[in-house]
């Protein structure tokens, strides 16, 4: 399909939906806007799989124009989407930025948690766990406590205030982070003076070295 033609038919389902009545035909809208979001797919993975012609420049704005065109078709018809349908369409096409904000747009915590420890985003993990309601299910405390065992290794002091404020939070589902945290600073300890010990040999070996006026060359090996 040219572009000319994919951007008519774009233009066609877009109006298409908006034509039909949100609950009457909910199933004809959400398959148009299923249907709409493959047609953007398709055109982001043509954009950044062809082989460049031109300016590598130009190519990567192209893309990125496409993309943002995407995540504003996803805004648009949040609605009609089927959720499970979209991430995994998104998901089969590697497009990870816009999975995340389509995860932002559907409150997909759990999927946002992945993809900032992922990313090694300590600071963005624990902000999204700051912003998953208390619905009373105890999925806000489960993803706390899956979590936490990672984020106290990095970012411990932003970690703590983030319990604070968790007040649905059981103290032994926080122990595992909490025997993380003692760990990794044993560890750390260890580190410090095994590095230590290494640089007060290395410095008495060269002092015996000099020492020794270079007479006995079975000191070399130190």
């Amino acid at each position: 399909m040219s572009p000319a033609s994919r951007a008519a038919l774009a233009a066609f389902l877009e109006a298409r939906v908006q034509t039909l009545h949100p609950k009457a035909h909910a199933r004809q809208r959400m398959v148009l806007a299923s249907w709409l979001v493959e047609l953007r797919l398709s055109e982001l993975s043509q954009a950044r799989n062809q082989e460049t012609s031109g300016s590598v420049q130009r190519d990567t704005m192209a893309a990125a124009l496409l993309q943002d065109q995407l995540v504003e078709t996803l805004r648009r018809l949040q609605r009609d989407l089927h959720v499970q349908t979209t991430t995994s369409l998104l998901a089969a096409h590697g497009c990870s930025e816009v999975l995340l904000e389509w995860s932002i747009l559907v409150g997909d915590y759990e999927r946002m948690m992945s993809h900032y420890i992922g990313q090694r985003d300590w600071s963005a993990a624990i902000r999204t766990l700051n912003e998953i309601p208390d619905d009373g299910t105890g999925f806000a405390a489960q993803l706390f406590y899956r979590f936490s065992p990672t984020l106290i290794r990095h970012r411990d002091i932003e970690l703590e205030q983030a319990w604070r404020h968790a007040r649905f939070l059981d103290a032994q589902g926080l122990l595992p982070a909490m025997m993380a945290y003692v760990d990794a600073r044993r560890a750390e300890k260890q580190a410090r003076e095994m590095l230590a010990e290494h640089k007060y040999a290395a410095a008495d070996a060269a002092a015996i070295k000099a020492a020794a006026g270079g007479r006995y060359g079975a000191l070399d090996y130190l």
